[in-house]
């Protein structure tokens, strides 16, 4: 009875053991599944705009992002998605709801894009695909510009991050590309987000020595040798002064003190050595 007992209790262990693997597996399957990025490559005639949704796939509760692309800018150049804000933005998708945009910037002289949102309560993390960016790309020049996902974090509500596999595309800039009609892509306004103006570095006014009095005592000093001499032997001798006060205050027995530490340490021993042949 007592040998079937501990059977069936370490059978229910194992069991317990092995579906807690399971479940913690799939757990894990589950949030490593999401996808960010350009997923799908695209032409543009020189002189057109093509819009580029960015997307985030398969996600778990995703609250913010921060995201950096990367693309060429001899072939391609960002139209801006908010001409009544300073600076270039992209537009912003419907995936996640309006909420705090820390940045949106673009540099069309390097090619880089920036964008860092966060959803705000009571806005509940976004779970499934969906585009939470959109990129209005003019061709410039002939030839095929790279979108590289150079950095993208997403995270949950609690702050938690979010794996994600980057996804990249190109877009082809094609002299005889012709169009194919589409549904415009929606985006969101931007006045239903609150921009966090980024901080810019404060320029400090430098002050500039003013020389004039230096120059006038350089001259009276010139202009009386006697006092140029006194003054370089009164400097020498204050010199020589200082030199040996700084010698002598500069020696310091506690400086060697690993010279003193063996001395000290042998003279206890012989002591102790002593006292114990005496006895």
């Amino acid at each position: 009875m007592r040998k079937f007992g501990f059977t069936f209790l370490l059978s229910l262990v194992v069991v317990s053991v092995l579906a807690g693997i399971c479940f913690l597996t799939v757990q894990a399957q589950s949030s490593d599944g999401a996808e960010g990025g350009v997923f799908d490559s695209n032409a543009v005639a020189p002189g057109e705009v093509i819009e580029v949704p960015v997307e985030i796939r398969n996600v778990e509760e995703l609250y913010a992002m921060d995201i950096e692309i990367q693309f060429d800018p001899t072939i391609l150049q960002v139209e801006d998605a908010d001409p009544d804000t300073g600076g270039i933005q992209i537009a912003i998708g419907t995936f996640l709801d309006a909420g705090l945009v820390l940045y949106n910037t673009v540099d069309n002289n390097n090619g880089t894009i920036h964008f860092v949102m966060t959803q705000v309560n009571p806005s509940e993390g976004k779970t499934g695909s969906g585009v939470v960016l959109v990129i209005y790309l003019r061709g410039i020049n002939v030839g095929t510009s790279q979108l590289e996902v150079t950095f993208l974090e997403l995270a949950r509500r609690t702050g938690d991050a979010i794996p994600v596999e980057l996804q990249n595309a190109s877009i082809d800039v094609v002299e005889s590309y012709v169009p194919v009609e589409s549904t415009p892509i929606p985006v969101q306004d931007p006045e239903e987000s609150i921009l966090i103006p980024t901080p810019q570095p404060t320029l400090t006014p430098t002050i500039t020595p003013t020389v004039a009095a230096e120059e006038k005592v350089e001259t009276e000093n010139d202009s009386n040798p006697s006092l140029n001499s006194a003054d370089t032997a009164d400097a020498d001798q204050g010199q020589a002064e200082s030199g040996t006060s700084g010698a002598a205050s500069g020696f310091n027995l506690l400086s060697y003190w690993w010279v003193l530490l063996p001395i000290i340490v042998g003279a206890v021993f012989l002591v102790i050595y002593q006292r114990k042949t005496h006895k």
